[in-house]
């Protein structure tokens, strides 16, 4: 499936990691040109996620990163995608459907557009609501192949990972239109608004269920609903 090219990057080399002191040899042999992005391996959200225009700016960012540690030492050095940025919840085939069928497989709830990205970044949600610069697509873009391709990458990848619940893969766009995706979230924002002054609280995946005709207790029975747990092993 499309995947944005990337690599693990660190003070010092490890198994299948690169020392910062050999990245632009890590760029080069991978064909990764600047812009670029880098980001933790353990991150929040969009906290220490940097657009890089150079070599210098890219040991610049990852040095600061690494030594401040606020989400460990490990970073990922990603190629930066410039085109439209999606965001695709995954539920699981235990999850019902709003029509209260069930899917045989791993099923994707209507794609949300992200914009007004900082910096080539969305921005922190808990700096501006994911509601100011989200919005679920229009019904008609998912007839376009580059959608209806870049939504079964995502099934296929909650497949392979074996998603027992909701989660989130957010995808952008190359120049050529094609859709990669960069990062997988297994533990996705589920906030929502659950009281008064929080009105604009609705997270990524509570703007995509709306659009399929849920409200976010919908969505948080449905996820219920594919509780699971798991059985004693005997003689343990």
């Amino acid at each position: 499936m499309p995947v944005a090219r990337s690599f693990l990057l660190s003070g010092t080399a490890k198994e299948n990691v690169c020392a910062l002191a050999d990245v632009e040899d890590a760029c080069t042999t991978r064909g990764m040109s600047f812009p670029m992005i880098v980001k933790p391996v353990r991150g929040r959200g969009s906290q220490g996620v940097t657009l890089v225009e150079s070599l210098s700016e890219l040991r610049d960012a990852a040095t600061a990163l690494i030594a401040a540690a606020t989400f460990g030492d490990m970073l990922m050095v990603e190629e930066f995608l410039d085109g439209d940025e999606m965001t695709v919840t995954l539920m699981p085939p235990a999850s019902p459907r709003p029509d209260g069928s069930r899917a045989p497989t791993h099923w994707a709830l209507p794609p949300v557009y992200r914009f007004d990205q900082r910096g080539g970044v969305a921005p922190y949600n808990g700096d501006v609501p994911v509601t100011a610069n989200s919005i679920a697509i229009a019904p008609e873009r998912l007839l376009d192949p580059a959608i209806v391709g870049m939504i079964d990458s995502c099934v296929s990848a909650a497949a392979l990972v074996d998603a027992r619940t909701a989660i989130r893969i957010d995808c952008r766009a190359d120049r050529d239109g094609l859709f990669k995706l960069f990062d997988l979230n297994m533990k996705p924002n589920m906030t929502g608004p659950g009281r008064p002054g929080r009105e604009d609280q609705d997270c990524l995946s509570a703007i995509a269920a709306r659009a399929e005709g849920w409200n976010y207790v919908d969505l948080l029975l449905a996820m219920l609903a594919a509780k699971w747990r798991l059985e004693p092993v005997e003689g343990a």
